[in-house]
């Protein structure tokens, strides 16, 4: 028996150096940053309050962040998407000049290749022996398809490259497909310098047919849409997500630091929804604070929702959120 009792006297020991470790490491963390939600939505406040976007974000959820961020850039896209349409409107009658005289000078190219077969055909027919000419010009038919026929094949052959259906353009029905293909050929060295490339005359919003609108759109807006758009390419445009963001974040920025957003006020205990039913030892990641902010003269109500996510407690959305209330 004399050789248990320093034994037990060992594990007691343990037993209390180790209630004392985990005593002071529960304590360490509740001193640590976000370790408790009432403490979260007080520094999220006070970032606020300051000014500091910075501290914002570490006391939000990447989800809260991204939408609090892209508030601001999505009406940054919105006015910089119309401005760009604008553009497009004011550059679209030059386009127009360009495609007009284009498509006027391919329809002459085809009437003078239809004139061309038909002039052929008849040389032909003229060729052929009396007999035969009086046997194809009994039949209306026949003739026409002679003399359609022998002038095709009587082309040059670059001539006979630029019709992509015999039959159809034997009927004519190739006229716009003609010209929407053959118009670059017939505009001057000029006009091609201008345009750039084929793609410009495009009836679709072609890479190239917007560049071409944006190098005459864009000198002919007002300096305060010049300024809005300033550094912002078309192209950004096509990724809203990532524009909202990049954009977001400076407007966010500039957006705290000139809102008189009171610094922080007191938080009512907060609860944590699944307390009730499970017990406060088994709590989840899920806690919501009601507090009460000074908005102007009137008292605003704010109830922000957190998630904890390693270890830390982290803003998860806030009704109404800080740029829906008028401070």
């Amino acid at each position: 028996m004399q050789n248990k009792t320093p034994s037990l006297g060992l594990e007691i020991g343990l037993l209390a150096v180790a209630i004392l470790a985990a005593a002071f490491l529960y304590w360490s963390h509740t001193q640590q940053p976000y370790s408790a939600p009432q403490g979260t939505v007080g520094r999220l406040m006070e970032a606020a309050n300051s000014g500091k976007l910075d501290e914002l974000q570490k006391a939000s959820t990447p989800d809260y962040y991204g939408v609090f961020v892209r508030h601001f850039g999505q009406q940054k896209y919105q006015r910089v998407s119309s401005i760009y349409d604008l553009v497009v409107r004011l550059g679209m009658p030059r386009w127009q000049d360009y495609r007009l005289r284009a498509s006027q000078q391919a329809m002459v190219a085809y009437e003078r290749l239809q004139e061309q077969v038909r002039t052929l055909g008849r040389e032909a027919f003229n060729r052929l022996p009396v007999e035969e000419r009086m046997q194809l010009m009994d039949d209306t038919s026949r003739y026409s398809a002679f003399l359609f026929e022998k002038g095709f094949e009587a082309l040059p052959p670059d001539e006979r490259a630029r019709i992509d259906s015999a039959e159809d353009f034997r009927q004519g029905r190739d006229r716009g497909r003609f010209a929407e293909r053959e118009a670059w050929n017939f505009l001057s060295e000029e006009d091609r310098a201008a345009l750039g490339s084929p793609a410009t005359l495009s009836e679709g919003s072609t890479p190239e047919k917007l560049a071409f609108l944006d190098r005459i759109g864009l000198p002919l807006l007002n300096p305060s849409m010049k300024q809005e758009i300033a550094g912002i390419e078309r192209s950004e445009l096509n990724d809203p997500a990532t524009f909202q963001f990049k954009y977001g974040e400076p407007l966010a920025r500039e957006y705290l630091a000139k809102a008189k957003i009171p610094k922080p006020p007191q938080i009512s205990p907060c609860s944590f929804p699944r307390e009730d039913t499970r017990g406060s030892l088994l709590r989840e990641d899920l806690a919501e604070c009601q507090l009460k902010v000074q908005a102007r003269k009137q008292v605003q109500e704010v109830r922000v929702a957190l998630r904890k996510a390693d270890f830390r407690w982290l803003v998860q959305s806030m009704q109404p959120n800080l740029y829906e209330i008028a401070w």
